[in-house]
């Protein structure tokens, strides 16, 4: 019992750190990728983006590998679209490979906000 005393008291921020890691990841993976339900507009369309530069070269708008995509009159950064496909590539255009990006970004997130504090 001391021993385990003397432990948790030595490495007090390093318990601190594995605790939140894993309750951050536990809250991200339950349910994963099926909570929200559905994909939204803006996940539904850099997904279907992804899936066209991947097998195209092209946008939905014949924009070839562009910087920023034309979506619902204004945009979005295409890196989103860029880093997911891959996962496209491996899994198909679904949920999951749309929102992996997502989740190993906020799972690194953690770790960075952990370290900013």
């Amino acid at each position: 019992m001391i021993r385990i005393k003397r432990f948790a008291t030595e490495n007090k921020k390093a318990i601190i750190f594995f605790d939140v890691l894993f309750a951050g990841i536990l809250v991200r993976l339950i349910d994963f990728p099926n909570h929200p339900s559905e994909l939204n507009q803006d996940e539904a369309s850099i997904g279907y983006d992804a899936w066209s530069i991947l097998n195209y070269g092209i946008d939905r708008n014949g924009v070839s590998y562009s910087v920023h995509l034309v979506a619902w009159g204004s945009g979005q950064n295409a890196l989103y679209a860029y880093l997911s496909m891959p996962f496209i590539a491996l899994f198909g255009l679904n949920v999951f490979s749309v929102r992996i990006v997502n989740l190993l970004f906020s799972l690194l997130t953690i770790i960075a906000v952990f370290f900013i504090i």
